[in-house]
């Protein structure tokens, strides 16, 4: 449990690891970080996974990351990481729209294997809502990557994205709650 938790923190956080680390170290300490921090991802997943299910994209990512600071010299691979992230989160999601069941039916499913058929309607079209999402959170990520401030894009990657996310969230949840009100008052 305490490595899931450090672990997050270290992804969650990331955007300001690279700030610190690019005003602090330089292009050194922050291959060194995305090093550390994607070593530490790797080491969770090791011991967390199954001996059969040991690959982790989001380890190799961030270690591939590092690498590629450390040997360019350049931060602008480390600055892509929210932009790849979102890319293939869009990718998974738009994916299962096309191979159903969609994402977020996936995870309703964990919680009520047993899914109405208005639900499954319903999770479809939250899924579409979060590939929206993902897309314009790629590419603000992407913007602020190529044409901001180190400074403008930490606050973006590191604390606007967060909490358009959380909203995101919240609204769904506020909405779906309506939904399952609506329909059970028109079912009884």
């Amino acid at each position: 449990m305490l490595g899931r938790i450090v672990t997050l923190s270290l992804l969650i956080s990331y955007p300001v690891i690279v700030f610190l680390s690019l005003r602090y170290w330089g292009i050194a300490g922050l291959g060194i970080a995305t090093l550390f921090i994607g070593g530490c991802r790797l080491i969770h997943t090791l011991f967390r996974r199954s001996a059969g299910d040991k690959f982790d994209f989001f380890a190799v990512l961030i270690l591939a990351t590092g690498l590629v600071v450390l040997w360019s010299g350049e931060d602008i691979s480390a600055r892509l990481y929210p932009v790849i992230v979102n890319s293939g989160m869009l990718a998974y999601f738009g994916w299962t729209l096309a191979k159903p069941p969609s994402a977020v039916e996936r995870l309703a499913r964990l919680t009520d294997p047993n899914l109405a058929a208005h639900a499954v309607i319903y999770t479809r079209r939250v899924t579409i809502v979060w590939c929206v999402f993902f897309l314009t959170n790629a590419s603000i990520a992407l913007y602020t990557t190529l044409r901001s401030t180190i400074e403008i894009w930490t606050l973006y990657n590191g604390v606007i994205a967060y909490v358009a996310m959380g909203l995101l969230f919240f609204a769904e949840y506020i909405v779906r709650r309506l939904v399952i009100r609506r329909y059970e008052s028109s079912h009884e």
